[in-house]
């Protein structure tokens, strides 16, 4: 689906979020709280509405004392520009949205294919069409929020008394502020610079049956690599339909017209169709951003600024919807896991940066080494000490040292730089 979700708002109007379809109601009668017509401020003001902030506005206002909501985004409509996958391991407030389902998963490196198979926690996908239909629906019943689109975000300045977001269309005074606004530097034309997932993916319908529905293909390494990590993902809804998404995981900007290239060459030569053998029925195009976040994330930040991507794998959707209900739920601060799963993902991203050769073979090792249960409960950090020990035993002993012991120096350094700062103005101070 590549038509918008249709939901009639004008920049910087007021209106009750759309129903099904995503349509609006038509404006309020009167200035509400949040309007720039309403000096009255409203409890919260959510900076964005993708997945985050509309997470984040639902948890808020199912919870009757939180108060009023508002919800402000440059977006004048909602597309199907994602697909948000993880493993089910709990229940999340969009299950109903889930629209695939994978009990095995595979991959592929130096011409082995290891599939790992867990049918408790199968692998799941949910479109954003879906998922903003089914938020705009359930925003519709809730009478204490409103969904601004067209209204972009220009500054908010905190004072004593509340806070006040800064609008084109005027002032919003809110007592609190959730930002759910996402990066600002992954937009996909962007030059290179940060480590991150550069990727295009295509949903394409094959005129005869190609496809395995049973397996995802996680990754798919058997790819050129000349330009760094490089592997397709393939999401197989049917034996004529998938998604199949070319990446890469580099500082260096990849063209889109390499992308496409590495898509007509994967279903050329792993399934054998030619673009006259196939429909395109759209897709998605982006960067995810491949970097550690702080142990300790200033507060009412939601999404990826607030550190939802988990930097060694990528994955966003569990940790975006524990935070939001952890955040109605009095938490100001996304839920951290234990110390030992961000060292590891600490020293995982160190290892892809330094030896992007050996990652493939990696990657193999590890799925083919470690329990499909165990693996699953580490890449949705539930992981216990013995499956973080499965992991480790799982890798090559030396290289993951030589990332280890990079780690713990960038982390020392910045403290003895300050050491030695101190001591020069100790030596610069009058006397």
């Amino acid at each position: 689906m590549s038509g918008a979700l249709a939901h009639d708002a004008r920049p910087g109007t007021t209106r009750r979020a759309g129903t099904g379809t995503g349509t609006g109601t038509g404006t309020t009668a009167a200035p509400e709280p949040g309007s720039a017509r309403n000096p009255v401020p409203v409890d919260y003001a959510v900076l964005g509405a993708g997945c985050a902030g509309l997470a984040t506005a639902i948890a808020l206002a199912e919870r009757r004392s939180a108060g009023s909501v508002v919800l402000l985004d440059a977006r004048t409509a909602y597309t199907d520009d994602h697909t948000w996958s993880f493993w089910h391991v709990e229940p999340t407030p969009f299950d109903d949205c889930i629209t695939a389902r994978w009990s095995s998963w595979a991959v592929c490196a130096g011409g082995r294919t290891v599939t790992t198979t867990a049918a408790a926690t199968p692998y799941v996908s949910i479109r954003a069409s879906d998922y903003y239909r089914e938020a705009l629906h359930r925003l519709a019943g809730l009478a204490d929020v409103r969904l601004r689109l067209g209204t972009a975000v220009t500054g908010v300045d905190a004072g004593p008394d509340g806070n006040t977001v800064r609008t084109p269309s005027g002032d919003v005074p809110a007592r609190r502020v959730v930002d759910a606004r996402g990066p600002v530097d992954t937009r996909p034309e962007d030059g290179g610079g940060a480590f991150a997932q550069r990727f295009l993916g295509v949903r394409v319908r094959a005129h005869r049956p190609v496809f395995d529905p049973g397996v995802v293909t996680l990754m798919d390494f058997d790819v050129d690599q000349s330009r760094g990590i490089h592997f397709v993902y393939v999401l197989p809804t049917s034996t004529t339909e998938a998604l199949v998404e070319d990446t890469y995981l580099t500082e260096a900007a990849v063209p889109r017209a390499v992308l496409e290239a590495g898509i007509t060459t994967y279903l050329r030569e792993r399934h054998g169709l030619g673009p006259d053998e196939l429909d395109r029925m759209g897709g998605e195009h982006g960067v995810i951003p491949m970097r550690l976040a702080g142990r300790d994330v200033p507060p009412d930040i939601v999404g990826v600024r607030g550190g939802a991507v988990r930097p060694s794998t990528g994955y966003a959707f569990l940790r975006i919807q524990r935070a939001a209900a952890g955040l109605a739920a009095g938490h100001r601060t996304p839920p951290r896991g234990p110390m030992r799963t961000w060292v590891l993902d600490a020293v995982f991203l160190r290892f892809l940066q330094d030896r992007p050769d050996a990652v493939p073979g990696v990657f193999l090792r590890m799925f083919d080494r470690v329990p499909g249960d165990a693996l699953v409960r580490f890449l949705t950090e539930r992981s216990t000490v013995r499956d973080d020990l499965r992991m480790v035993l799982a890798l090559p002993t030396v290289p993951f040292l030589l990332a280890a012991v990079r780690v713990v120096v960038r982390a020392l350094l910045p403290t003895a730089r300050d050491r030695r700062a101190g001591r020069l103005a100790d030596r610069s101070a009058p006397g």
